[in-house]
């Protein structure tokens, strides 16, 4: 799909993205409005928009491959991996993403509650 931004970055029509890692069936890239350093997008090389629609719990290996060596050139502790799956859970491009976002000591006051927080009131556990 040429309107989408991410088919463009896997066929290597966007010359400003950078890509970390490519398999057969992933592509990993720096997010361009990264919320930490080292913020990664991992696509499927397939345009699909939902999580549903891959077959295969593959892209997970990919991810893990993927933080080994992104924790190597960031140098980050820990690390979130999420998904926006549609419009009202903030879902911008509609190409499905996992997100890997580095985290490391006080990037935040209190993480507790994780991926949580995308509901803020709601983040901490009472």
């Amino acid at each position: 799909m040429s309107n989408c931004i991410f088919c463009r970055i896997i066929e290597g029509e966007e010359e400003e993205a950078d890509v970390i890692k490519r398999s057969e069936d992933f592509v990993a890239f720096l997010d361009v409005n990264p919320v930490t350093r080292g913020h990664t997008l991992i696509v499927p090389r397939t345009h699909v928009e939902r999580p549903a629609e891959i077959a295969d719990t593959e892209i997970f290996d990919f991810a893990i491959q993927t933080v080994n060596e992104l924790q190597e050139k960031f140098d980050f502790q820990d690390y979130n991996l999420g998904i926006n799956s549609g419009e009202k859970a903030g879902q911008t491009v509609d190409h499905m993403h996992l997100h890997v976002i580095p985290r490391r000591e006080g990037d935040i006051e209190n993480p507790e509650g994780g991926v949580r927080g995308v509901i803020p009131e709601e983040r901490r556990y009472t």
